[in-house]
């Protein structure tokens, strides 16, 4: 990717420079090392500002959200999400709204608000509805079963548990049958157990 991107800058492809810094941005956050990470990816979100690239903006901003929150930022984790998930919208990118909402529903986990984070969790789970996406829609269900179990709102625990399982028995994908065992497990808990607190 070093030399990927000194060929973009040789040549002037700034497109490609920023695409490059990004790429150099996520090996370095998969190897952990979060400074070099977060200096490549605000390089990247500055070209793509410059050039006028929305889509790549808003993924340099959901990288960058990704790294503060795996710095424990989860503040700025928020933000740079929200940042993308506005651009998301200004732009159609329905998907990207879906995404940016589930990220900031993590966001809002982590810092403890669990009320906001089960809101934007079900959001995330209407918008890929919308689009079909059902093993994101998994995603999601799981997500709302697990906080709203801890908010104490065993019923809408129990449904979206339901939810998940009736999405799993209609579809043919096969990594949504693997996790159908999880959903029972928690769904007959929750209905066994006293107040459906899971022990």
């Amino acid at each position: 990717y070093n030399q990927s991107l000194a060929i973009k800058q040789e040549i002037g492809d700034r497109a490609g420079e920023a695409k490059s810094l990004n790429n150099l941005g996520e090996v370095a956050q998969s190897l952990g090392e979060y400074e070099q990470a977060r200096e490549s990816h605000t390089q990247s979100l500055a070209i793509f500002r410059e050039i006028g690239d929305r889509a790549g903006e808003a993924n340099s901003l959901t990288s960058l959200g990704i790294v503060a929150g795996e710095q424990e930022d989860y503040e700025e984790a928020e933000r740079r999400h929200r940042e993308a998930l506005t651009i998301s919208e200004e732009i159609g990118d329905r998907r990207g709204v879906a995404t940016q909402q589930y990220n900031v529903g993590v966001d809002a986990e982590r810092q403890g608000d669990l009320e906001r984070a089960l809101e934007w969790y079900q959001k995330s789970r209407a918008t890929y509805a919308d689009l079909g996406a059902d093993h994101k829609v998994l995603d999601c269900l799981e997500s709302i079963s697990r906080v709203a179990q801890q908010l104490d709102r065993t019923e809408t625990a129990r449904e979206a548990c339901a939810d998940a399982l009736e999405l799993i028995e209609h579809s043919d994908l096969d990594r949504l049958q693997e996790r159908a065992g999880e959903f029972r497990v928690r769904h007959a808990r929750l209905n066994e157990t006293p107040g459906g607190t899971l022990r």
